[in-house]
């Protein structure tokens, strides 16, 4: 719903209509998808997510830091995902960031750092997430991190510096 609301505020300050706009079919998807949703599914999703706020909230007074991986496959072609067909959109996009959206979902603070490098030579990212408003300690663990395994001078063999 959020992605279909400011598609068509866009539209809206751009004066035109969301079909006019130029978009990645995954986006118009997700605009789509966004304007199927009944204010029922709404108001269920927004106490789904209160819900799981809270058990985040209960699993970080007992544990500071909660580790995962970033992306949950290697790097995916550009376009993989965005021009799947519309029933595999959502298990792409899922399957390869799938660990991501509790933490974007509850606001929690969370860090990805390159401590690992596969075979081909990419970064392989950690994500650490906080309780939140914790962002600090985690801003602390990603400079001991990087003191124990400094990452800076490292770079996958095709990347932007090239």
């Amino acid at each position: 719903m959020g992605t279909a609301l400011t598609i068509r505020q866009r539209a809206q300050e751009l004066g035109c209509t969301v079909e006019e706009l130029d978009m990645e079919d995954g986006t118009r998807l997700s605009v789509a998808m966004g304007d199927a949703i009944t204010a029922a599914d709404y108001a269920e999703a927004i106490q789904m997510n209160q819900a799981v706020g809270r058990v985040m909230g209960q699993f970080h007074q007992q544990y500071d830091v909660m580790l995962a991986p970033t992306l949950s496959s290697p790097p995916v072609p550009i376009g993989y995902i965005s021009e799947a067909l519309p029933e595999e959109y959502g298990n792409r996009l899922f399957n390869y960031m799938g660990d991501n959206g509790i933490y974007n979902q509850t606001g929690q603070p969370s860090i990805s750092l390159p401590l690992q490098w596969n075979a081909e030579g990419l970064p392989m990212g950690m994500m650490f997430s906080a309780a939140y408003g914790n962002d600090a300690l985690l801003l602390q663990l990603a400079g001991q991190l990087e003191k124990a395994t400094p990452w800076w001078d490292r770079r996958p063999l095709l990347h932007a510096g090239i």
